[in-house]
């Protein structure tokens, strides 16, 4: 896809943030790292998925309202990753997080026990700016 648009990846801009293993008990399985990077300024999002219906940017509180209304749907990691990077408050603060890697391994069953306890207690942190 970077080739055909003629854009080159500076790989040293990514940032390593995490590593989700579907526990054992799911019928689709994987083994995803996430990584954050600043977009460029002028960056607009373009919709190049089979996965996804729409692509668009938002706010980190606005994604986690918009899953709270259940006008977006997202998995456990990428909740769980959203509320990291909300506690976290700023950019700078987040680029500057010394994280190790250390693969998350939601045990069997947990997947649904996160949805009910996120049910009843959505984050609250503050919007990053």
């Amino acid at each position: 896809m970077f080739e055909e648009a003629g854009l080159k990846l500076d790989a040293a801009t990514l940032r390593p943030w995490a590593n989700w293993v579907t526990p054992q008990d799911q019928p689709k399985r994987f083994d995803t790292y996430f990584y954050l990077a600043c977009p460029v300024s002028g960056a607009e999002p373009r919709h190049q998925t089979t996965e996804a219906s729409s692509s668009l940017w938002m706010p980190v509180r606005g994604i986690l309202d918009a899953e709270v209304a259940g006008t977006l749907k997202l998995m456990p990691p990428t909740l769980a990753l959203l509320d990291e990077l909300l506690a976290l408050g700023t950019v700078e603060a987040i680029l500057g997080e010394d994280r190790d890697i250390v693969p998350v391994r939601p045990k069997p069953g947990a997947l649904e026990e996160f949805f009910r306890q996120r049910r009843q207690a959505p984050s609250v942190a503050p919007e990053l700016p």
